[in-house]
């Protein structure tokens, strides 16, 4: 085969090397080509570390230092490893994190995880995921459930959930529950973007992985998003059970549809519509059919407060409650066919 002697950058003879070791590593083992040190690199190719800083000049090349020059005391990447520290940790000296694993080569040399394996534990999970998240990335703790969400670190990792939170997303369902059982977003508080949270909607038997805003199934004139902005019941038509639906109280009356006693006058919403009153202010003292009992005392004896004598036995339904001791609601209060106004009337009891 054809020799040549070969003259390297220092005037030095290199000879009897074989034309086509030019193309092998030669005896340095830089893994530089005998030709890419003499012709590319002007690096030794009898040397594996020609500038003499611990560091092969194949792996200087590879990550664009200076196989030439003594950069071993350089931090390349700015993060606070020297280029001969990341040498010898077979890392990255142009990348904070080698393994991007989110945590910068010196942390998990710190933190004793390996700085070129994202997941030291092999547990699934990123050394950087469990070190942001209270894991521990030294051991596998994929199986573990330390928030007692039904699921385990693993679940949390693949769903992107806080494994030390039960409800990542805050709206009253455990994460597991929203993986496994609804099949909810446990990162959003309104999976199915209808303005009313998952929880809401989970809790009055509506479907939350559903945009059901408009519905009405209770058909009490409101829909779900108003049941929902008005704090009412979806499946209750009457949520206060005051004898007005939810609808009329909020489109009608203007009355509190979770309140039975809006105006705070001991006197139920329904009834007081019923009866002509006004829900909406404390007519409890007032006596518009001057029969001597005032609403409150008409409500409570179930009078009509617009009728004087609710019984129709001649006698007014304040002088039967407050004289008589009569029924105000009974003509016959002692059932033996007549009238109380008549008994009176006659001097009998």
């Amino acid at each position: 085969m054809f020799k040549e002697n070969f003259k390297d950058f220092w005037g030095k003879n290199v000879s009897g090397m074989d034309i086509c070791d030019t193309l092998s590593d030669g005896a340095d083992s830089d893994t530089l080509s005998n030709g890419a040190e003499i012709y590319t690199h002007t690096t030794d190719p009898t040397k594996n570390d020609t500038d003499a800083d611990g560091m092969d000049d194949g792996w200087e090349v590879k990550y664009g230092l200076n196989p030439k020059s003594d950069d071993s005391g350089v931090d390349s990447d700015g993060d606070t490893l020297t280029n001969l520290q990341e040498y010898n940790l077979n890392t990255n000296p142009m990348s904070i994190d080698t393994d991007n694993d989110n945590i910068w080569d010196q942390n998990e040399i710190s933190l004793g995880t390996d700085p070129t394996n994202n997941d030291t534990d092999s547990d699934l999970m990123p050394d950087g995921y469990e070190f942001m998240n209270g894991l521990d990335p030294l051991t596998d703790d994929a199986g573990d459930d330390p928030d007692l969400d039904n699921l385990t670190n693993y679940e949390e990792y693949q769903n992107g959930t806080n494994p030390h939170n039960a409800d990542s997303d805050n709206d009253n369902l455990k994460d597991g529950d929203e993986v496994k059982l609804y099949g909810t977003d446990p990162l959003d508080t309104d999976s199915d973007n209808d303005t009313m949270p998952d929880d809401w909607e989970v809790n009055n038997n509506l479907n939350p992985l559903s945009d059901d805003r408009l519905l009405d199934p209770d058909a009490d004139g409101l829909v779900n998003i108003y049941e929902y902005q008005n704090g009412t019941n979806p499946q209750d038509d009457d949520t206060d059970d005051d004898y007005l639906t939810d609808g009329a109280e909020v489109n009608t009356y203007g009355t509190n549809p979770t309140n039975n006693d809006t105006d705070s006058d001991n006197m139920l919403d329904g009834w007081e519509v019923a009866n002509g009153l006004n829900p909406l202010s404390d007519d409890s003292g007032n006596d518009p059919d001057s029969d001597g009992l005032t609403n409150v005392q008409e409500y409570q004896n179930n009078c009509d407060p617009q009728d004087s004598d609710t019984d129709d036995d001649t006698l007014t339904d304040g002088a039967e409650v407050n004289t008589h001791g009569t029924n105000p609601t009974n003509n016959d209060t002692d059932s033996d066919n007549m009238l109380d106004g008549w008994e009176v009337a006659n001097g009998l009891n």
